[in-house]
């Protein structure tokens, strides 16, 4: 039997029930001050970009409208359209973009586990990575990911505690793929990885690692981010510039030639059958922009995003 709850039910449902219970039904954000949708419900505080709203008498001002923003391929939250079973282990995630580019898995082993609580006291899901196996969710390939050789943004919430000297698969981690083969050898693939692997005469670290296809990775300048704490990790590429982002910053780029990104969807916690880059933390959100992108819109979804989920 399939149930909807919201929120305040979460935890109960989790408990325990015979099927797939949908925790929040798509367009049901179950958290109405920070859906990322104009409505009058108070946004604690937060003008349209994320920041404190100082207007006078204005305690109720609309988050940043995410679904405005041109180009939207995908949106998926932790709070939002996630179908688990009675044991929370979960085998869809709704897209809210109106792309239904849903992340589903249908191998039981392979499954994450949905939190009630998990990043930001907030909904999240949990990829874990135990001997030689992990979790994964598969976005099939549709036109609306297809990235070609234009401009595109990835952003995702996620927290993580991967070892970047593991040799069991797990030393860095797989926030979002669209790749089949080896990092190196796949031309047209892309990647979001927490922790640096040691590819392309860089040495292993615990920063962050922006990666399209064969060409050298944008990575970032800090490191120590496997700590557990939660971040807006992103991924963008504007022209032949590709940058990795941190909580709405810059902190690495890379000059790269012009790679055709095709048919290959996406990929969260995992690859290779959930065998390598395995995530081991959670993902709370992820936000993917097809095409060029304004400041303000940039601006817009990780204010939103910072704002949601209280990072730096």
């Amino acid at each position: 039997m399939r149930r909807l709850f919201s929120l305040a039910f979460l935890a109960a449902a989790c408990g325990g029930t015979d099927g797939d219970t949908i925790l929040f039904a798509p367009g049901d954000s179950g958290n109405p001050q920070n859906d990322g949708s104009n409505n009058s419900d108070a946004n604690n505080g937060m003008d349209s970009g994320g920041n404190p709203d100082s207007s006078p008498g204005n305690d109720a001002a609309p988050p940043f409208n995410v679904k405005s923003v041109n180009g939207l391929a995908l949106w998926l939250k932790g709070d939002v359209g996630v179908t688990a079973d009675g044991a929370q282990l979960v085998s869809a995630w709704a897209d809210q973009s109106g792309n239904n580019n849903n992340a589903t898995e249908s191998r039981v082993g392979l499954l994450p586990k949905a939190l009630a609580s998990g990043i930001n006291s907030l909904p999240s899901i949990h990829f874990a990575s135990v001997a030689t196996q992990g979790n994964d969710l598969l976005i099939a390939d549709s036109p609306t990911l297809e990235w070609g050789t234009g401009d595109y943004l990835v952003e995702v919430v996620s927290r993580y505690t991967n070892d970047p000297t593991s040799v069991n698969g797990g030393g860095f981690a797989a926030l979002y793929i669209a790749i089949y083969g080896p990092p190196e050898t796949a031309m047209d693939g892309l990647g979001l990885y927490g922790n640096v692997p040691a590819l392309s005469n860089k040495a292993k670290s615990t920063g962050v690692e922006a990666f399209i296809g064969g060409q050298p990775p944008a990575v970032s300048s800090g490191t120590g981010y496997n700590n557990n704490a939660q971040h807006v990790f992103g991924m963008q590429r504007v022209g032949t510039t590709l940058t990795v982002r941190l909580d709405g910053a810059v902190v690495g780029t890379q000059v790269v030639a012009s790679v055709d990104i095709g048919k290959h969807g996406g990929r969260l916690g995992a690859c290779e059958n959930a065998t390598a880059q395995r995530l081991e933390g959670d993902i709370g959100e992820v936000i993917a922009v097809k095409g060029v992108i304004s400041a303000g819109d940039l601006a817009g979804i990780e204010g939103y995003l910072k704002a949601r989920y209280a990072t730096p």
